[in-house]
């Protein structure tokens, strides 16, 4: 019930009836189906495509290796002539040189050239000569204390067992040592009956062996000069005699091996 002057309530309208709901069924494409041929077909034609790529791919790298190889063929060719060039300006630079000298410069720089071949002409011929006397030297040294020790065996003046302890760089030298070694022998058959003894073979240098073969060949451990060979004693000659391979040129090994 209303007053006077109060507006009216207006109450909402519900409906009793239920809203209609409308079921669209889904749209199923039609099944599709391939026949054996057209799988084939399908198959074949995937085969072709992928064998065509291949071939494409083989034919590019047919042609890049082509360009490779030319371009290496043409660096060749191009360092080749650089080179050749190269060459041609330095002999073109030494002869432009050589053209600025005076005719006396010139002769001045081929003397001072054939003098320092000379020099070092004399030097080796100077060591080769020093080393032959020595060597002659040192192998007659061999033979006089061969003939000596010989000598001595022979008149049982000194027993074989003592010979290893005679030697020396001189004659003089090799003297004293067979009078030591004559006194040690006394002593040693000193109140003996009898003394026996044979000469022995006595290992040596040939006196006939040539040590022209081997002198090419004189440095040893480093290289010798005239005045050093000739300075030698022959004990160290006999040393040096092994580190050239001059002892060999005779087929001797010293005196005691």
């Amino acid at each position: 019930m209303t007053t006077p002057n109060q507006p009216a309530t207006l109450e909402p309208i519900v409906s009793s009836t239920p809203p209609v709901v409308v079921n669209i069924p889904p749209q199923n494409p039609p099944a599709q189906y391939f026949t054996a041929d057209q799988v084939e077909e399908i198959r074949r034609q995937e085969k072709d495509k992928l064998y065509d790529r291949i071939k494409k791919s083989e034919d590019q790298l047919a042609a890049f290796k082509t360009t490779v190889d030319q371009l290496t063929t043409d660096k060749a060719s191009r360092d080749a002539e650089l080179e050749t060039q190269r060459k041609a300006a330095e002999e073109a630079q030494r002869r432009e040189e050589e053209s600025k000298l005076t005719a006396q410069q010139l002769i001045e720089a081929r003397e001072a050239e054939l003098k320092t071949q000379q020099e070092s002409f004399q030097k080796d011929m100077d060591l080769k000569l020093a080393t032959m006397a020595k060597e002659q030297a040192f192998l007659q040294l061999q033979s006089f204390i061969r003939t000596r020790v010989a000598e001595e065996i022979a008149a049982n003046t000194i027993i074989p067992d003592l010979v290893e302890y005679i030697g020396g760089n001189t004659e003089e030298e090799v003297e004293v040592s067979i009078t030591k070694a004559k006194e040690k022998t006394a002593n040693i058959v000193k109140g003996a009956t009898t003394l026996t003894g044979s000469s022995p073979q006595l290992p040596g240098v040939s006196p006939t062996g040539s040590p022209a073969g081997q002198l090419d060949n004189l440095s040893g451990s480093r290289q010798r000069t005239a005045e050093e060979i000739a300075n030698m004693s022959m004990s160290e000659f006999q040393q040096f005699r092994k580190q050239s391979g001059l002892d060999r040129a005779g087929n001797g090994q010293g005196l005691f091996g």
